[in-house]
């Protein structure tokens, strides 16, 4: 019998940009879905939860840096699931809220795999 594929969400609005990571994911072994809007993205754990969410930029379409915090602190689904934040901010101010905080700048594909595997 297979072991299941971890199930990771991938919350960016840049569909392509997300396409080349779930497909990197794939590869991997690793389940991505991706959603371009926060509350997509959260109704859908809610129902069947995951094993790790990354964020590119907190700044998403539907939802802000505050909002998306106070969100995933308000659900229990949402607040013991790893999450990792790629963002282009040097001065995130949340960096304490995720499991970890890659800036753009400093990161590579690899990188960003590595650190979902070291986290689920």
């Amino acid at each position: 019998m297979s072991k299941k594929a971890p199930r990771i969400i991938f919350l960016d609005t840049n569909a392509d940009l997300a396409r080349a990571y779930k497909d990197r994911l794939a590869l991997e072994g690793l389940d991505c879905l991706v959603f371009e809007r926060a509350d997509e993205a959260f109704s859908y754990i809610m129902r069947l939860p995951c094993d790790l969410m990354i964020v590119d930029d907190y700044n998403i379409a539907d939802v802000n840096s505050e909002d998306f915090f106070d969100l995933v602190s308000a659900e229990p689904a949402l607040s013991v699931m790893p999450i990792v934040v790629l963002s282009s901010n040097p001065n995130y101010e949340h960096r304490e809220d995720v499991s970890e905080y890659l800036p753009k700048s400093g990161y590579s594909a690899a990188t960003v795999i590595s650190k979902v595997k070291s986290l689920i």
